[in-house]
């Protein structure tokens, strides 16, 4: 018995309701369609469902890996360091002024922004590119945040009590990325880079210490529970 069609000695009525949920294809958005198209379907002869479920579970192997790698590679995190990278841009040109870290640190280029998926957090909290109240961080100053966020992640979580650890972990940066990150090497802006980097690591021991004392906190209540408990 069809469950969708009505039986004929029924005085129920046909089910004409039309299924709004669609199953997209799998697809590689750019940062550029996504805000000019909003994800909003395109007309033209829609998919099947079932080709369309076949080819969410297993991808067609046809795809190019460029495709692929653009929609796999940049994560939630990404976007995460993106957006604090121009954060310490903003800090560091709003401190010192300086048109010369302006020009590296900051990208002010629609084209470039709209390509680099890495950037659409800023975008969604900026409301679109014609509003800049956030900064568009360059390559550059991505790339030393992800390399020097990692280095930090690694000798903190190593021995988190170290004596002097802000200074510690400073020093490490500069040491392992002075070669790897070019920005490391303008001399003329060397004070506004030490700014750069120590904002960084205050930033993240005070993430990471106010968590520690939210775990040490819950664990003492919970100390508190048991021995309330063993009292009455």
């Amino acid at each position: 018995m069809n469950l969708m069609k009505s039986s004929d000695t029924s005085n129920c009525e046909e089910d004409d309701d039309v299924n709004l949920m669609t199953i997209p294809s799998k697809t590689t958005t750019s940062t550029a369609s996504y805000l000019t198209e909003g994800y909003i379907e395109v007309p033209g002869d829609p998919p099947s469902t079932e080709n369309s479920i076949d080819n969410e579970i297993f991808p067609s192997s046809s795809s190019s890996s460029d495709e692929e790698d653009s929609s796999s590679d940049v994560t939630l995190e990404d976007c995460s360091n993106s957006y604090f990278a121009g954060y310490l841009a903003k800090k560091c040109v709003e401190k010192f002024e300086c048109n010369k870290c302006k020009e590296f640190l900051i990208v002010d280029d629609t084209d470039i922004i709209l390509n680099d998926p890495k950037q659409l957090l800023i975008i969604n909290k900026n409301y679109g590119t014609s509003i800049q109240h956030l900064k568009y961080p360059g390559d550059d100053l991505k790339s030393l945040v992800e390399r020097a966020l990692t280095y930090f992640s690694k000798t903190f979580n190593k021995k988190p009590y170290r004596n002097k650890t802000r200074l510690f972990i400073k020093n490490q940066i500069f040491k392992k990325l002075h070669k790897k990150c070019q920005i490391l090497q303008r001399v003329e802006c060397k004070e506004h880079m030490d700014f750069i980097v120590d904002h960084l690591i205050l930033c993240k021991l005070y993430r990471e210490c106010k968590e520690m004392s939210k775990y040490n906190k819950k664990s003492e209540t919970k100390k508190h529970q048991k021995l309330s408990i063993l009292k009455s």
